[in-house]
This record gives C-alpha cells, sequence and structure tokens, in this order.
C-alpha cells in the first residue's frame, strides 16, 4: 500500500501530465492556426500582385486599342453602333436569302422515288 504522500504526489504527477498534455496541445493548435494565417497573408499578397501586374497589361493593351481606333477616327460608341448596324444588316441579307432559296427548293413527291 502507499502512503498518503505518495498517493497525493502520484496524482499531482497524473495532474502535471495532464496539464502539459493540454499545453501542448494548445501549442499546436496554436501553430496550425498560424501557418494558416500567415499563408492566407502570403497568398493574399501574391494574389494581389498577380492581379495588378494582369491588369496592368490589359490597361495597356486596351489604351492600344483606343490609339488604333482614334487613328481611324471611330469612338468606342460609333464602333458599337457600327456593329449593331452590321448585324441588323447581316441577319436581314440572310433571312431574304433563305425565303428566296426555300421558294426555288422542290418538294418530293411520291412519284419521283
Amino acid at each position: 500500500m502507499l502512503s498518503g504522500e505518495q498517493s497525493i504526489q502520484k496524482q499531482q504527477n497524473k495532474y502535471n501530465k495532464i496539464n502539459m498534455e493540454e499545453e501542448i496541445g494548445k501549442t499546436k493548435k496554436r501553430k496550425i492556426i498560424d501557418k494558416l494565417i500567415m499563408g492566407a497573408i502570403i497568398g493574399g499578397a501574391i494574389g494581389s500582385v498577380v492581379g495588378l501586374s494582369i491588369k496592368a497589361k490589359k490597361d495597356k493593351e486596351k489604351k492600344l486599342l483606343g490609339e488604333e481606333r482614334e487613328k481611324e477616327g471611330l469612338l468606342p460608341e460609333q464602333e458599337k453602333k457600327k456593329n449593331l448596324t452590321l448585324r441588323i444588316l447581316k441577319k436581314a441579307v440572310g433571312v431574304f436569302t433563305r425565303s428566296k432559296k426555300e421558294e426555288v427548293r422542290k418538294i418530293p413527291t411520291e412519284t419521283e422515288n
């Protein structure tokens, strides 16, 4: 049998082990959370740099296209109107050509087979 002091000491050792395990678990969780936060910060920074570089390229391309349009003498609004007009004309011409072709098309009959 254990004496009173020895049993108290064993209980304290168990208690200390439990506390140490809890602290180790907490530090592991903190490390995981810290890594997650750092990953999010680094990912956000990299994403913003890439996004800004792509936007800068697109802005340069738009500027070049705008300069080319100015050389042609068309503003973006005028170009939109021009494209819309062309699309309407193509549809109209397509409708008229289709209707003529359908009229000319020969209708099959039973006696032709």
